[in-house]
C-alpha cells in the first residue's frame, strides 16, 4: 500500500476511531459517520444548533492535509474530570494512551480547502474563524484539501501510525481481522 506519491495528503485520526473505519473500508465526512450525534452534543454543548448552515457546512468537509510531518489543526481534545484538556502536539497523545493515525489519499481524488468550502456553503464568517483558530495553532487552510464524499479504501495510498519514540510516521499492515500492526522495520 505504501507508495512514494508527492500528491498524497493526509487525513488524521486517532486510535478509538481507526478499528472502525477500516472496518467500514471508507473514509466519511464527520455527517455520514456513526458518531456524529456525538458531534452533535458537542456543538448544543457550545451553544451552536446542529441545524445551523456552519455545523452542517462543516460536518460534511472531509480534510486532509499536505503536510508530512503533522496538521496542527486535526488535534482533539480529552476530557478528564471535567476538565478539557486540548493536545496540539503529537507527542502529547501518548500520555493519554492515544496512539495518532494518518490515512494518504492522492490529491486528485480532492478539492482544495478553497473549493471544498464553496461546495459545502460555509459561511465566510465560520471560514475566517478556522482559518484564524488554525493558524494560531500552527496550521495553515492553504495546505488543506478534502471532499464532502466517502473515500473508499481502495482510494488510499498508505496508512501510517505516528511512533513517539522514533519521532516518525510508519506504515501500518491492514490484517485479516482489521487491526492495524506497525510493519516491520526494513
Amino acid at each position: 500500500m505504501a507508495r512514494k506519491n508527492k500528491q498524497l495528503v493526509w487525513h488524521y485520526t486517532y486510535s478509538n476511531n481507526i478499528k472502525a473505519i477500516v472496518d467500514s473500508g471508507v473514509l466519511l465526512p464527520p455527517c455520514m459517520t456513526p458518531h456524529a450525534p456525538v458531534m452533535e452534543l458537542a456543538v448544543k454543548r457550545e451553544g451552536l444548533d446542529p441545524n445551523c448552515q456552519e455545523y452542517k457546512a462543516d460536518a460534511a468537509m472531509l480534510l486532509f492535509s499536505q503536510r508530512e510531518d503533522w496538521e496542527p489543526a486535526s488535534y482533539r481534545a480529552v476530557n478528564i474530570e471535567g476538565m478539557v484538556h486540548p493536545l496540539y502536539k503529537l507527542e502529547e497523545y501518548e500520555s493519554f494512551g492515544i496512539d495518532v493515525f494518518r490515512i494518504g489519499v492522492s490529491r486528485k481524488h480532492l478539492y482544495s480547502y478553497t473549493r471544498l468550502k464553496e461546495i459545502v456553503h460555509l459561511p465566510e464568517e465560520m471560514a475566517r474563524n478556522l482559518d484564524k483558530t488554525a493558524r494560531a495553532i500552527g496550521g495553515n487552510p492553504f495546505d488543506w484539501f478534502g471532499t464532502n464524499q466517502p473515500i473508499p479504501m481502495d482510494k488510499w495510498e498508505d496508512i501510517q501510525v505516528y511512533d513517539v519514540a522514533t519521532k516518525t510516521w510508519k506504515s501500518v499492515v491492514v490484517e485479516e481481522e482489521t487491526e492495524a500492526q506497525p510493519m516491520a522495520a526494513d
